[in-house]
């Protein structure tokens, strides 16, 4: 069984795995496993398996995991590991076969993003190299966009899945499993007063496209600083330009908040170092958009949606149902989320209005504070980050953080393996960069013997000298 240590490099090697046996041209290119995981996301989209794509994704890599003989884990990982472990617990609250399912799904998340943690945390840098993780996220942020795009220009357009005629009916009937199963590319909704198209494509709602969208453009921006070739880069470039258009169809106010934080985050860390070209080009950029919103019919729609607090009601009645109910189960929650229309005035379920509230009321307090806890020491630990030395990384930081201010107004259950690589990424910098200091101490060490001028040999003097 493999064991787990919290040192920050292990001593003990892990196990070779056996070489390939196919011919060169047959042999996947050196860190081929990151584009196969994100780039394969839209097919499983198109295949309507989404609801159940992450556990799928990562049950190749449990066994080499296990073969290992030795897990490496950061700091405080173990606080990680206990909140899983309460969420586990707090399924003996669940009191029915459909809180069950919808206690294992969401668990299901939380248990793939952390193989996927241990699994980048363990790599090798040369079997799975950061720039490739990055880019990977990037390309499926590239595919965000350009489906955003199609939203944009074909609002009405759905697809049957294969999915659809595999699962019965009687799952089909359910709302929300249909959400993931039927594709849709864009939520066509009329509380502007006229029909308006919201980016959803790849995801079951639009909130998750606007979630996943906000985390992933600081990793476009990663990319960029990892100096890419010329045509990526280009590519990188040009989507984000044109990544302005679907952002603000999608009228989603959380993206625009937390993409916002994030981009004044990174600018007054460079300001703090006196970066100046990093600091106007942030700038820069937001002005160039700021003007294109101003002077274009994107303005009307970003008016117009801060005007309408369309979903705002119901969010805080269920809010406020969540507040009241806790009280009755502050330790372990009710396992789940669960309706009560008779409260809420809606079909969605208390403890589905965000990350903090599903927590709260699925999972209990001691949950809430040990997720809290984690992701704040996290992003405290990471904040060291040298901008200059390492400015994809930093960028890399900027993600997580961003990730982490949605926490109050998104549910990031289908978006938790996202922060888990970015936390992941974000650790193995730090054991890396312990690494280099410790070789640069024993070179300096090194220098310092050679340096010193040879000791004499001390003289006998005989007796009666």
């Amino acid at each position: 069984m493999a064991t787990m240590t919290t040192t920050a490099v292990s001593r003990r090697r892990a196990r070779a795995l056996p070489s390939s046996t196919l011919p060169g041209w047959a042999t996947p290119p050196r860190g081929w496993q990151p584009y196969a995981i994100f780039l394969g996301l839209p097919l499983w989209w198109l295949a309507g398996f989404s609801f159940f794509m992450w556990p799928l994704i990562v049950a190749p890599i449990v066994y080499p995991l296990l073969r290992r003989g030795e897990l490496r884990a950061p700091r405080r990982f173990g606080i990680w590991i206990l909140f899983v472990g309460w969420m586990i617990a707090s399924g003996i609250e669940l009191h029915s076969a459909s809180r069950v399912i919808a206690w294992s799904w969401r668990l299901s998340f939380y248990l793939s993003a952390t193989v996927l943690f241990l699994w980048i945390y363990n790599a090798s840098r040369d079997r799975v190299p950061t720039r490739a993780v990055i880019n990977a996220m990037a390309g499926f942020w590239v595919c965000v966009i350009y489906g955003g795009w199609l939203a944009v220009v074909y609002p009405t357009l759905q697809l049957h899945s294969p999915a659809e005629y595999i699962f019965p009916h009687s799952l089909l009937n359910n709302t929300y499993f249909y959400a993931h199963v039927h594709l849709q590319v864009a939520e066509v909704q009329r509380f502007l007063g006229f029909e308006e198209g919201r980016p959803q494509t790849f995801f079951a709602y639009t909130n998750a496209w606007g979630s996943t969208c906000a985390m992933l453009t600081p990793i476009a921006l990663a990319a960029l600083a990892a100096k890419p070739g010329r045509v990526w880069g280009r590519v990188l470039k040009v989507t984000l330009g044109l990544s302005v258009v679907p952002i603000i169809f999608s009228l989603n106010r959380g993206l625009w908040l937390s993409l916002g934080f994030g981009l004044a985050y990174a600018a007054v860390r460079f300001g703090a170092l006196r970066d100046v070209q990093r600091v106007m080009r942030v700038l820069g950029a937001v002005i160039i958009v700021g003007a294109v919103i101003a002077f274009s019919p994107l303005g009307g729609l970003v008016s117009g949606r801060f005007t309408h607090q369309t979903g705002d009601t119901s969010r805080l009645a269920r809010d406020q149902a969540a507040q009241s109910q806790i009280a009755a189960s502050p330790v372990l929650g009710y396992g789940a989320p669960q309706q009560n229309q008779a409260v809420t005035h809606t079909e969605k379920s208390v403890g589905t209005e965000s990350e903090i509230f599903l927590l709260l009321y699925s999972h209990g307090v001691p949950a809430l504070f040990l997720y809290g806890a984690w992701m704040a020491y996290t992003i405290l630990r990471t904040a060291k980050t040298r901008t200059r030395d390492s400015p994809a990384i930093f960028w890399v930081h900027v993600a997580l953080i961003v990730a982490f201010v949605q926490s109050p107004y998104y549910e990031l259950t289908e978006r938790i393996p996202f922060i888990l690589v970015f936390a992941a990424l974000l650790y193995r910098d730090i054991a890396l960069q312990s690494e280099l200091r410790f070789e640069d101490r024993a070179r300096a060490r090194l220098r310092g013997w050679r340096s010193r001028p040879p000791v004499p040999a001390p003289v006998l003097a005989a007796d009666g000298d």
